[in-house]
């Protein structure tokens, strides 16, 4: 049959193509040398040197340099190789430095310690109340610390301040009754405590008032007395008072008993005092002679 067309005759393509058949195999079912998806270079895409069947580059979507994914190229390494600087603000890894204009916890002070370390010592008291008082206005406001320091140092000198006061009003007290061996007087009366003969002390008592005893006669040991003396100073005191004042002494009830002291009593030496006394087992309430 004829190509209606103007073939070539004895076509079977009824279209008038020239050339192979694109989609012709071989016996093998290779597709031919004119099936793109078989050729050679410039063939199909993925191969080696595969062609794009459309004409654009082998690879579409990739990007100058080779870099996989079009993705920018990385940014040149730093000098050194240390990697990209530490972003601001940070200083070595040790944080941010603390803001400027913030102000140190304040300190504890010095004078409120001492303060309450001089109350606590002997016979300081005074100190302690002077320092407390200064550690109370240093400490005002909170400038610094250490103010309960100052007023317990306050509160406790102000009692040994107190007690040193009364102790030594006592002892003034003690002092000025206490009576001197060179200075007794017979006639005086006292309150004493001989249970130990070494601490005996006359205490000057109105006779009045309720007393241990009353001193009866007193004298200076001498060279003419001192054998005397050292043998039994209590002879020498009835040797001092006379007939009608031993016989007024006899007479008091309970019996009165006849003592003597002396300033060393164990080395008994001239120019050392005598001074004989008596006393009552009960509180006596009026002079004995």
């Amino acid at each position: 049959m004829s190509d209606p067309y103007g073939g070539n005759g004895g076509s079977d393509n009824p279209y008038g193509s020239q050339g192979d058949d694109p989609f012709k195999k071989d016996p093998a079912g290779n597709p031919s040398a004119g099936d793109p998806a078989g050729s050679t270079p410039g063939g199909a895409p993925g191969g080696p040197g595969g062609g794009n069947p459309y004409g654009g580059p082998s690879n579409p979507y990739g990007a100058p340099g080779g870099q996989p994914g079009g993705y920018p190229p990385p940014p040149p390494a730093q000098p050194g190789g240390y990697g990209a600087p530490p972003p601001p603000g940070s200083f070595g890894g040790y944080g941010a430095p603390a803001p400027f204009g913030n102000e140190l916890p304040p300190k504890t002070d010095g004078v409120s310690i001492a303060s309450l370390v001089t109350a606590l010592l002997c016979c300081t008291g005074p100190v302690a109340v002077v320092l407390g008082i200064v550690g109370i206005r240093r400490t005002k406001g909170g400038q610094r610390k250490g103010r309960g320091l100052a007023i317990a140092g306050l509160a406790i000198g102000v009692l040994a301040t107190i007690g040193l006061i009364g102790g030594g009003i006592a002892i003034a007290v003690f002092a000025q009754s206490a009576i001197s061996l060179d200075e007794a007087e017979a006639g005086q009366c006292f309150n004493t405590s001989d249970d130990n003969p070494d601490t005996i002390v006359l205490l000057e008592k109105d006779c009045t008032e309720k007393h241990d005893g009353e001193i009866i006669a007193t004298t200076e040991v001498t060279a003419e007395n001192l054998d005397a003396a050292k043998d039994q100073s209590a002879s020498i005191c009835a040797s001092l008072v006379d007939e009608d004042q031993l016989q007024q002494l006899d007479a008091v009830r309970p019996p009165l008993d006849f003592k003597a002291i002396t300033e060393t009593p164990d080395d008994i030496g001239v120019g050392d005092h005598i001074v004989c006394y008596v006393t009552s087992d009960t509180k006596l309430t009026a002079p004995v002679l």
